[in-house]
């Protein structure tokens, strides 16, 4: 008989986070304790810039997707510049 497996495998949530000013490093760094703090399984993206001339980068940090996380990184970097996609 095959093995069932208990473990449900949900799409992996990628965690955008948006930094205007590439050039800010409190929110840069804020982003990194954070990230720490909150460490997971989904991807953390860091988006530089503004319209034309942003720039996606695949941070070296995983983060869980919770109400407690979700919430400090909007509360740092604005309800607008932080995006979930699966």
């Amino acid at each position: 008989p095959l093995a069932i497996s208990s473990k449900v495998d949900q799409p992996v949530e990628k965690v955008y986070v948006h930094v205007k000013d590439s050039s800010d490093s409190e929110k840069l760094l804020a982003l990194k304790t954070l990230a720490k703090k909150f460490s997971g399984e989904n991807p953390l993206i860091l988006v530089l810039g503004e319209n034309k001339s942003k720039t996606a980068l695949q941070l070296p940090f995983k983060i869980v997707t919770n109400t407690e996380s979700l919430a400090e990184l909007r509360a740092a970097f604005g309800e607008d510049c932080v995006v979930i996609r699966s």
